[in-house]
């Protein structure tokens, strides 16, 4: 018998799914939706390891076009550098970050819209599940298991779930999320590799990265602001110059030549990325304040009065209210 939790995750999974699917191709994943996703699910379950659930439906066509070019890859570790060299298509920030060190591939994870820090557990877990579960489907039959995971927060009282998935060289209170497996998963056969399809969808996803990074210097912005918000900082116009290799003059006249001023993307932008926070319950107002910018609470109220004609609290409600209809 199907039990009422399974029937409620069912649900919620049926009211999200196809918003999130829809939200893959041509345009990057909401990262807001599987937020609220995850939200939703652990709510209705309070199940602290909720998160780990997504290990079962980790499919690298979950990622459009790059993960097609995982898939047709002829190994594991080409299939990885794909998928950190495609990932603006997929998300604004960083999404992986590779590192050979010590004899063990180093896979560096990161959390659109949030710091691995400020996220809730379940929303931690779920990211390294999907990494694991990309790396065993890729690798079938081969299951490697990491050699370490470092997690971010502190150890529950009880890790039995966590252990039976990562296996127990786990790590607590780490300033990133990361997994490590030996290097010798790089040489692992990918089992879907096709060379056939390999240079066509490699040959696309080259096609759109091309038109996007190199084709608009909003683009561009885009991706240094969203890395900075990753690492729990607001990037300045001088920052944003210095990652771009341009003086902020030059970046501000380039910027007014594609009909935006620097002021006017960093609003707008900010405004993206509180909408995202605002979907995850579990950060206050006041940690979402400091990833804006903003010294006091009061003046993220203010800006959400202007961004959105509701208070910080009204627009989290909402948020809960509008769920995606199927």
């Amino acid at each position: 018998m199907i039990s009422k939790k399974s029937l409620k995750i069912k649900e919620v999974f049926d009211c999200y799914g196809s918003a999130v699917f829809k939200s893959i191709e041509p345009n990057k994943l909401d990262f807001s939706l599987i937020y609220r996703f995850l939200d939703e699910v652990y709510e209705c379950t309070e199940d602290v390891d909720i998160g780990l659930v997504a290990y079962q439906y980790a499919r690298p066509g979950f990622f459009g076009v790059p993960g097609y070019s995982m898939m047709s890859s002829p190994t594991l570790g080409v299939a990885l550098e794909r998928l950190v060299k495609y990932s603006p298509l997929i998300t604004n920030a960083p999404l992986i970050r590779l590192d050979d060190r010590d004899g063990r591939l180093n896979m560096t994870v990161h959390l659109e819209g949030s710091s691995c820090a400020q996220a809730p557990r379940y929303i931690i877990d779920a990211a390294a599940a999907v990494m694991l579960g990309l790396v065993h489907w890729l690798g079938h039959p081969l299951k490697a298991q990491p050699s370490l995971i470092e997690l971010p927060y502190s150890r529950p009282a009880d890790t039995t779930s966590l252990e039976s998935l990562f296996g127990r060289c786990l790590n607590f209170d780490a300033p990133h999320l990361s997994l490590s497996f030996s290097h010798d998963i790089r040489e692992a056969p990918v089992f879907t590799a096709n060379p056939a399809f390999e240079e066509t969808h490699c040959r696309y996803a080259d096609a759109l990265l091309e038109e996007q990074l190199n084709g608009s210097l909003v683009e561009k912005v885009r991706s240094v602001f969203s890395a900075g918000v990753v690492e729990g900082r607001l990037p300045s116009l001088q920052n944003v110059a210095d990652e771009l290799h341009m003086s902020t003059r030059t970046l501000q006249k380039s910027l007014e030549r594609e009909g935006v001023t620097f002021s006017e993307l960093q609003e707008n932008l900010r405004k993206e990325i509180a909408a995202n926070l605002l979907s995850i319950p579990a950060l206050s107002l006041k940690e979402i304040s400091s990833v804006l910018g903003f010294c006091q609470p009061s003046s993220l109220h203010k800006a959400c009065q202007r961004w959105f004609g509701s208070s910080p609290g009204q627009v989290r409600a909402k948020n809960s209210r509008n769920l995606p209809v199927h």
